[in-house]
């Protein structure tokens, strides 16, 4: 009897052994494992601006969502460079919104758009820039 003890300290301590480095694979009446538990992450949902710029035999106008004000005032102090003034109608703006670089594109089209096109607009929507009108 004497000689089975050291047997079965030893068998113990090995089966808890292989108990505590498989501990990652055991399943606590779960369908997740218990290291497969984590953290839920935060999306935010980006959508393009939208915008129409319409010039007209009453005036130009602009209608739309941006980022911020100051991708409508970009567009504004061009056309007002192009002694064009822009009247303001219906817009918007919310930080979730993308795309800095129609603005910028647009914004270099303005001046040759103000300066050779008698009715249009110029429509940016679906990330589609459209320029129609007559010249």
């Amino acid at each position: 009897m004497k000689k089975i003890w050291p047997w079965l300290l030893l068998l113990l301590l090995l089966i808890i052994f292989c108990v505590w480095s498989k501990k990652d694979n055991i399943q606590l009446n779960s369908t997740n494992k218990i290291h497969s538990v984590t953290t839920p992450q935060i999306t935010l949902d980006s959508h393009p601006i939208e915008f129409v710029l319409a010039q007209k035999t009453k005036g130009n106008t602009l209608n739309g969502r941006f980022t911020n004000i100051q991708q409508q005032n970009l567009l504004s102090h061009t056309c007002n460079a192009a002694s064009s003034p822009l009247k303001i109608e219906n817009t918007s703006t919310n930080e979730t919104l993308t795309g800095q670089e129609v603005i910028e594109l647009t914004n270099k089209i303005l001046p040759h758009f103000l300066a050779h096109y008698s009715e249009g607009s110029i429509r940016y929507h679906d990330q589609v820039l459209k320029i129609n009108g007559l010249v």
